[in-house]
């Protein structure tokens, strides 16, 4: 196995800073991550049969009892780390899930975009917009890297795909752009339609004439991959073999990159446009509310907001959970670019059989941190 692994099993990481970062640090949170993302090692007490939504059989996976798999599933789910780590068993590793099929694929897993949006979500609050490469304009946050030029008010990629920016930028000032990456810096194509985050930065070489060598040159990436006949990174260790759903460290040249319509992009925060913040959640309702004013409230975050529960504590003082929202690519508020909201009436099933007990929501941000925006007895 390569340098970035995680123990198995692996327990629930916390990648908020309780300092005021440098940008380096953010990066380096951002680069572990996605190794964990891709890393975390499970097993499932059964076998599931799983496809992407709408896919051929390329992108069907079959995850087979006992064997041992490294990272999240790929799917259309758009989850995270820690929506995935509700059904994981930090003292065995096992997958405590029981569903298959669809059911499987919208509550665990994400793609590629996802696993790199996601864990630029641990540090970075800026962006926003759903957690796919389409959405990585300066609309929602991310910038280019260097200097090559894209319209600012471009909402989507595939509306003005990134193979039509390098040619309107030209060859050389991308790959110059190239040359510019530093770790947790993402490259996106509209259209090969894959994301993937680099983990270190670029290794540059010069031919006879001075001029940048593209297939000498390389980046190292961390991707999601599924598809193209791609299912499993199977690697053995001793006696093991680990099932990858994704490339830990891969060499990708700059004429790779170019060839397949790569353009660099990176998030406010690595640029000094916006500083770091600590992650919060508001509920704006009084302390004494009623059960209306409950369901009526909306939870607030700078950061997306990865699990949303509904506790209850009762009169023994036993503290159990009755509702659980895990947010997934499609709940970040993309109208803001920066607010997350969360209408509290899709718990209202939930919150109306709460009566004369003690109602906590306790969230977890993108960054790990485990917030409680209210706790009041109803």
């Amino acid at each position: 196995m390569d340098r970035y692994t995680v123990p198995s099993p692996m327990k629930r990481p916390d990648y908020a800073f309780y300092h005021e970062p440098t940008i380096m640090e953010m990066r380096q949170r951002a680069v572990q991550a996605i190794q964990d993302f891709l890393s975390i090692q499970w097993r499932t007490h059964t076998t599931i049969a799983h496809s992407k939504r709408g896919a051929v059989a390329h992108k069907r996976f079959i995850y087979e009892k006992d064997n041992t798999y490294c990272g999240l599933p790929y799917s259309d789910g758009g989850k995270g780390l820690f929506q995935f780590l509700e059904f994981y068993d930090e003292e065995t590793g096992r997958l405590k899930f029981y569903g298959d099929g669809q059911e499987f694929n919208e509550n665990i897993g994400g793609t590629c975009a996802c696993g790199v949006c996601w864990s630029l979500a641990t540090v970075c609050h800026s962006i926003g917009g759903w957690f796919v490469n389409f959405w990585m304009t300066p609309k929602y946050g991310y910038y280019p890297v260097g200097d090559y030029k894209v319209d600012p008010e471009i909402e989507e990629f595939r509306l003005h795909h990134t193979s039509l920016i390098i040619q309107e930028n030209g060859v050389d000032k991308i790959v110059e752009c190239y040359t510019k990456i530093q770790p947790a810096d993402a490259v996106c194509s509209s259209d090969k339609d894959h994301t993937m985050m680099c983990i270190d930065y670029p290794h540059v070489e010069y031919d006879e004439n001075g001029k940048i060598d593209i297939e000498k040159s390389y980046v190292m990436i961390a991707d999601q991959r599924g598809g193209l006949g791609v299912g499993f990174y199977d690697k053995r260790v001793d006696d093991d073999l680990y099932h990858f759903s994704g490339r830990t460290e891969f060499k990708y040249t700059f004429k790779m990159l170019l060839n397949e319509f790569y353009i660099p992009v990176t998030p406010a925060e690595f640029l000094g446009k916006v500083p770091y913040e600590r992650a919060k959640v508001e509920f704006s309702i009084p302390e004494c509310a009623t059960k209306e004013q409950m369901i009526a409230g909306t939870l607030t975050s700078n950061y997306p907001m990865a699990v949303i529960k509904l506790m209850l504590t009762k009169a023994n003082g036993h503290r159990v959970m009755v509702d659980r929202y895990l947010v997934n690519r499609h709940d970040p508020h993309p109208s803001s670019g920066l607010a997350r909201s969360f209408p509290m009436e899709r718990m209202q099933e939930a919150i109306e059989a709460a009566q004369g007990q003690k109602l906590e929501i306790e969230v977890t941000a993108s960054n790990g941190e485990i917030l409680i925006p209210v706790s009041i007895q109803l």
